[in-house]
């Protein structure tokens, strides 16, 4: 029981819960059905912008500044901008 003055040990630190597990499996399952990878990216050839968004929501940040300083607040800019033309290659 998770009473006062006896913990409850719970699930081990880092371990995912049983409903994440199963959401993250499912979702796998459904991107292959869907045609995985080269589904994905026709999907992101046509949707750039949303492609971005998820893709900057994958990337790990990490709350360290160089030379060891200190900060509350780290904040990201990051621009995408349009290939260039391929006209006449």
């Amino acid at each position: 029981m998770g009473c006062r003055g006896r913990p409850d040990p719970g699930r081990p630190k880092g371990s995912p819960n049983k409903i994440t597990a199963v959401a993250k499996e499912a979702l796998e399952l459904a991107f292959e059905e869907l045609g995985g990878v080269e589904q994905l990216t026709a999907w992101a050839r046509s949707h750039r912008g949303e492609f971005y968004k998820l893709f900057a929501r994958l990337i790990p940040i990490r709350n360290e500044l160089p030379g060891g300083a200190e900060e509350s607040t780290l904040a990201i800019c990051v621009k995408f901008v349009s290939p260039p033309s391929r006209e006449g290659v």
